[in-house]
C-alpha cells in the first residue's frame, strides 16, 4: 500500500510554512539595504542582544505555555494561559532591575561597546512581548489557527523592517534594536484580535483553578523549562562566544551566516514543530499511532536540509558577497562550515515535539545536558583562529542531534508497540508500501 499522507497534518504544516516564509522573505529582502545602513559591529552588537531576548524568554514563563493544547477543557487551557503570563510579568520586572543596576558591567563582560551598552535597557521589554506572544501563540495553535498565526509573525516583520530601515537611513545605530521591539509591540497586538477571534474567554479565569495546574503540570517547568532553556541556550551562544572571544565585528558576520541558515530552520522547524506538536497530543488523546507521519516527516526534512546544505557549500561565498557587499563574502565561507551542523538540526528538531506530547520530558532533560555540555566545551578552544572554531561549533551539532535522533526514534517506536493492534491500524496503514 502507499504511504496515505495526513492531510490535516501537511495542511497545518503548509499553512504555518507559507506564513512563515513570507515573514521570513521580508526580513530577506531588507537585508541588502540593512547590511549597508549599518556596520558589522553594529550586528555583532545586535545579534548578542538577540541571543540573550532568545535564551531568557525560554525561562521567563517557566515553560506553562505549551501545556496550553494538552487539556480537554477550555478552561484549563484559559487558566493556563494566565499562568504562563502572570510569570512572565514577574520575570520581566525582575529583570528590569537587574538591567538596571548591572548594565554597563553585564555590557562590558559580554564584550558590547560602551556606545551600544545602552541598548540593553531594552531587553526586559523584548522578553516581557515575546514571552507573551509565544504563550498566544500555544493558545492558537491549541484552536488550530494556523492562518491567525501566519498573519501576525508577518505583522511582526514589517513592523520590525519599517523602523528600521528608517532609523537607518537616518544614521542610527539603535534603530535595530528599536526595530526589534516595535516588532514585538506589532507582534502582540495582531495576537491580541487573534486571541479574540478565536473564542478566548478571560472570563474563564480562576486563581484557585491555576493554583491547581500549576501542580498538575508542575512537570513544564521541572523537566520542561531547563531543558528549553539549555537548547535555546546551545542555539544562541556561540554568537555570544564569537563576539567576546574575537570581536563584534567578527560577531556581525557570523550573524549574517546565522540568518541564511536560520531561514530553512524557520521555514521548517518551527512551522512543522508546532504542527506536529498538535498531531501527536492529539494522537495521544485517541490512542493512535503517528508513527507514519514520524518517518514522513524525518525523510523529507532531511531531503530539503541536504539540498539547502550542498548550495551552501558550493556557492556560499559568493551569493553572501552579492546579497550583502564584498565583505560578507567571509559570512559565505562560515556558512559552508556550519551549514552541515543545520542540516542535523532540521532534520531532527522538529521531531523534539515528542518529549513534549508524549510527555516524555526526562528524556529531554537528558538530551539538552548532553549538548549543553558540549557546547560549553567550545570555551577550551576560544584561542584558536574563528574558522576552526566554527569547525568545532559543527562537530558539535552534528553529533548532538544525532545522539537526539536516536532517542526520539527509540521513544516513537516504543509507544507505536505498545498501542494495541485494533488501535493503532491508522499508523500501521501509513507505514505499508
Amino acid at each position: 500500500m502507499r504511504f496515505q499522507l495526513n492531510k490535516s497534518l501537511f495542511g497545518g504544516i503548509f499553512t504555518l510554512f507559507t506564513g512563515t516564509a513570507a515573514a521570513q522573505l521580508i526580513a530577506i529582502l531588507l537585508q541588502p539595504f540593512l547590511r549597508r545602513m549599518f556596520l558589522p559591529e553594529d550586528f555583532g552588537a545586535y545579534s548578542v542582544y538577540l541571543s540573550l531576548v532568545s535564551i531568557l524568554v525560554t525561562l521567563s514563563t517557566l515553560r506553562y505555555e505549551p501545556a496550553i493544547v494538552q487539556p480537554e477543557k477550555k478552561g484549563d487551557a484559559v487558566n493556563l494561559f494566565f499562568l504562563a503570563f502572570y510569570f512572565n510579568l514577574i520575570f520581566s520586572f525582575f529583570l528590569m532591575l537587574i538591567i538596571g543596576f548591572f548594565r554597563n558591567p553585564l555590557a562590558s563582560f559580554l564584550n558590547i561597546s560602551r556606545a551600544q551598552a545602552w541598548w540593553l535597557v531594552f531587553l526586559p521589554a523584548s522578553v516581557f512581548m515575546l514571552g507573551t506572544y509565544q504563550t498566544m501563540n500555544y493558545y492558537l495553535i491549541r484552536k488550530k489557527r494556523f492562518k491567525a498565526i501566519s498573519l501576525n509573525k508577518g505583522a511582526r516583520r514589517l513592523t520590525e523592517g519599517g523602523v528600521q530601515l528608517g532609523l537607518g537611513a537616518l544614521g542610527r545605530p539603535a534603530g535595530l534594536v528599536l526595530g526589534d521591539v516595535a516588532g514585538h509591540v506589532a507582534n502582540v497586538t495582531s495576537g491580541l484580535f487573534q486571541l479574540k477571534e478565536a473564542g478566548f474567554k478571560a472570563g474563564l479565569h480562576s486563581f484557585p483553578l491555576q493554583r491547581r495546574l500549576m501542580r498538575q503540570y508542575s512537570d513544564y517547568p521541572l523537566y520542561s523549562m531547563l531543558p528549553m532553556a539549555l537548547n535555546t541556550f546551545c542555539l544562541m551562544i556561540p554568537a555570544v562566544f564569537i563576539n567576546k572571544f574575537y570581536s563584534q565585528e567578527v560577531a556581525g558576520y557570523f550573524d549574517l551566516t546565522r540568518l541564511v541558515l536560520v531561514v530553512p530552520s524557520a521555514l521548517l522547524t518551527m512551522s512543522v514543530g508546532q504542527v506536529f506538536l498538535q498531531e501527536v497530543s492529539e494522537k495521544k488523546r485517541k490512542g493512535a499511532s503517528f508513527f507514519g507521519e514520524y518517518k514522513q516527516l524525518l525523510g523529507v526534512l532531511s531531503l530539503l536540509g541536504l539540498i539547502f546544505a550542498l548550495v551552501m557549500t558550493l556557492l556560499g561565498p559568493w551569493m553572501l558577497g552579492i546579497y550583502a557587499g564584498a565583505p560578507y563574502q567571509e559570512s559565505g565561507r562560515y556558512g559552508q562550515i556550519l551549514v552541515w551542523g543545520t542540516l542535523a538540526r532540521v532534520a531532527v528538531s522538529p521531531l523534539t515535539m515528542v518529549y513534549v506530547g508524549l510527555r516524555k520530558l526526562k528524556a529531554q532533560a537528558a538530551w539538552q545536558i548532553t549538548y549543553f555540555a558540549l557546547v560549553c566545551s567550545l570555551v577550551f578552544f576560544r584561542n584558536l583562529p574563528v574558522r576552526q572554531f566554527i569547525l568545532i561549533l559543527t562537530g558539535v551539532e552534528v553529533l548532538a542531534y544525532g545522539i537526539n535522533l536516536v532517542l526520539i526514534h527509540g521513544i516513537v517506536k516504543q509507544y507505536h508497540q505498545e498501542i494495541p493492534k485494533g488501535e493503532s491500524g491508522e499508523g500501521q496503514a501509513s507505514q505499508e508500501q
